[in-house]
């Protein structure tokens, strides 16, 4: 006879919700989403979302979206908010995220490759590979400390394009702060 414990119920669980996220990842990209809205987005802190609103599951649409930032906008500083791949369980199912926020000055390779297009979607039933696509959470800041998410452009399966994850790890950061971010179930 076979008992499995709550710990490892609680694991095959995430487990499977982990398979699930990418399924849904992999799916056609034939199906075009709908365009998005770059204008008219909020002014946001300077800073990493404590609550971790568009950074750890659960993501809710809309929170924080990326804009395209006014002309008169002067960057002064861009913020990464970098999510450790490790998250700790507790025992009573809830998890534990830790968020490292990032600066460094606006380099004009990293600011050109943030103003790249989107790649443009190619006809016909094209599938996109099951993989894990990188969060890139950008915050483009200027000297009073209002912000704007970057955009960052993408190919056409929505993962970010290969130039600005280039420009993003040539870029030297520095490590501001370290928080945690937990989630109940």
């Amino acid at each position: 006879m076979c008992t499995v414990t709550a710990d490892v119920a609680r694991r095959w669980r995430w487990a499977l919700l982990g398979l699930l996220y990418v399924a849904l990842a992999c799916t056609s990209c034939s199906s075009v989403p709908p365009p998005r809205n770059l204008e008219g987005a909020a002014i946001v802190s300077g800073s990493c979302p404590r609550d971790g609103a568009g950074l750890v599951p659960p993501f809710v649409e809309g929170a924080h979206p990326p804009a395209a930032t006014p002309p008169d906008f002067a960057i002064a500083r861009i913020v990464r908010c970098v999510v450790n791949p490790a998250v700790v369980e507790k025992s009573d199912g809830s998890i534990v995220h830790t968020v490292r926020q990032q600066e460094a000055g606006p380099t004009a390779a990293l600011l050109a490759a943030l103003a790249l297009p989107d790649v443009a979607r190619p006809g016909g039933n094209v599938q996109c590979a099951a993989m894990e696509t990188p969060l890139v959470y950008l915050l483009l800041v200027n000297e009073s400390g209002d912000a704007y998410r970057a955009h960052i452009p993408a190919n056409w399966c929505d993962s970010p394009r290969p130039e600005v994850l280039d420009q993003i790890a040539q870029t030297r950061w520095r490590t501001t702060q370290t928080y945690k971010v937990l989630r109940t179930p």
